[in-house]
């Protein structure tokens, strides 16, 4: 398509049979001045205010544009209009012009042809709606010749609410990529343009990208994506919501914590961020994800404690460390590197065997069952090594284990919830 053929623009004219609208047609189709009109009109307009239109544009020596027209079967009827105007947008686009380039002038005809005109230039993209205003006959209600006005609206302003909604509930519902990629569908590629149009549709954006990071445990990226966005955009953000301030503080902590090659593996906030991460699975129903978190949350805070009580890592275990009765049994368990590796089960029972609170939990025989039923439900379903559902039933009860485990390291599990938690956005108008 040539430059030229990009710059043709085109328009669309409900036409009524009313006194006079002839010439608020007229002087909206002069005052924009496209190359092609079509008119979806009635039977009776296409006979009766079509003639007019004509003569007015033949009385002021204007020419008319090259124009088209599309007959409405039914002008009462909001979907049969819908219909017909679509189908004169379509003559629009079979001419190359581009919908951002039409405009839908809804001035005349019927109220059902007003709507089905507005939706139809809504569904199919156009740029423009204007209505023809000015000082209206008293008697007729009409807009008095020679006071005529035009209000317009660009049609992407107003789908831009129907945008910031679904982005909202899809953030809402944690689908943070599916949230980002209809905004970025909207912006056709030209996001740093419509910043200053769309400010608030842009700093969604952008949040969505740190919070599907940190979804993702990727909080390098996370805390990166959260610093990429302008401090005045991002301010207005958390002015409404304070929660966002305090996660990008939490994500911004993990980060530099994991990047830290002095610092330790494994942090009471990393505890905190895995168990939040697992109840949104849970909560979406998405249960074969919460207990694989689970596992992995039951299996770090064995591995955080006996470091940092103990000095003792699970990946290689230092037997000076280990209580004596323990250590010829795992002298014999050294791998080809000869290192002393400790699965899920052996760590509980080396937290037992040094009388940690941790490894108290499972004195009681009949806990310890418990403890190893769930573990071993979990091997045998299809979250791991077997073909057993995964039921909410169960990711529950591995839920409160899990979670009574966590409170013994974690003393303030509600205070660092609250800094972990999404926060939950409401829809709003500006954008």
């Amino acid at each position: 398509m040539t430059s030229a053929e990009n710059l043709k623009t085109g328009m669309v004219i409900t036409v009524g049979v009313g006194r006079d609208i002839e010439n608020a047609i007229y002087f909206s189709i002069k005052r924009l001045n496209p190359d092609f009109v079509v008119f979806v009109v009635s039977r009776d307009s296409k006979d009766v205010t079509i003639p007019r239109i004509l003569h007015v544009f033949e009385k002021n020596n204007t020419e008319i544009p090259h124009y088209g027209v599309v007959v409405a079967d039914d002008v009462e009827n909001v979907g049969k209009v819908l219909e017909s105007t679509r189908k004169a947008i379509s003559k629009l686009k079979e001419k190359g012009i581009k919908p951002d380039n039409i405009t839908m002038d809804y001035t005349t005809g019927t109220k059902p042809m007003s709507a089905g005109a507005l939706y139809a230039a809504i569904l199919e993209g156009c740029g423009m709606i204007r209505y023809i205003t000015g000082r209206r006959d008293p008697a007729m209600g009409r807009v008095i010749s020679g006071t005529e006005g035009v209000q317009e609206y660009r049609i992407k302003d107003l789908i831009s609410h129907l945008i910031l909604r679904d982005a909202v509930n899809l953030f809402n519902t944690y689908q943070f990529a599916a949230a980002e990629q209809i905004i970025r569908n909207f912006f056709n590629g030209n996001e740093e343009d419509q910043k200053k149009v769309y400010p608030r549709l842009y700093t969604l954006m952008k949040l969505c990208r740190a919070y599907e990071r940190w979804d993702a445990f990727d909080h390098k990226d996370a805390s990166e994506a959260f610093g990429n966005i302008e401090n005045e955009l991002l301010g207005e953000f958390i002015k409404e919501y304070p929660q966002i301030g305090k996660n990008k503080g939490w994500v911004e902590k993990i980060a530099k914590s994991l990047s830290d090659e002095n610092a330790a593996t494994y942090s009471k906030e990393l505890l905190v961020d895995l168990w939040m991460n697992a109840l949104r699975r849970l909560k979406e129903g998405r249960y074969v994800d919460a207990v694989s978190r689970f596992y992995r949350l039951t299996e770090m805070i064995a591995q955080y404690q006996l470091k940092k009580e103990y000095d003792i890592d699970t990946g290689d275990v230092n037997l000076e460390k280990v209580p004596e009765h323990l250590r010829e049994k795992l002298e014999k368990e050294k791998d080809e590197e000869g290192k002393v590796k400790l699965s899920l089960f052996k760590a509980y029972d080396l937290l037992e065997a040094l009388s940690d609170p941790l490894g108290a939990v499972l004195k009681d025989e009949k806990q310890k069952r418990k403890f190893r039923g769930i573990l071993s439900y979990r091997n045998e379903s299809i979250a791991a090594h077997g073909i057993k559902p995964v039921t909410k039933d169960f990711a529950e009860k591995f839920k409160e284990r899990a979670e009574e485990l966590l409170k013994i390291v974690v003393d303030d599990l509600k205070e660092l919830s609250k800094k972990a938690e999404f926060p939950k956005l409401v829809f709003f108008s500006k954008n």
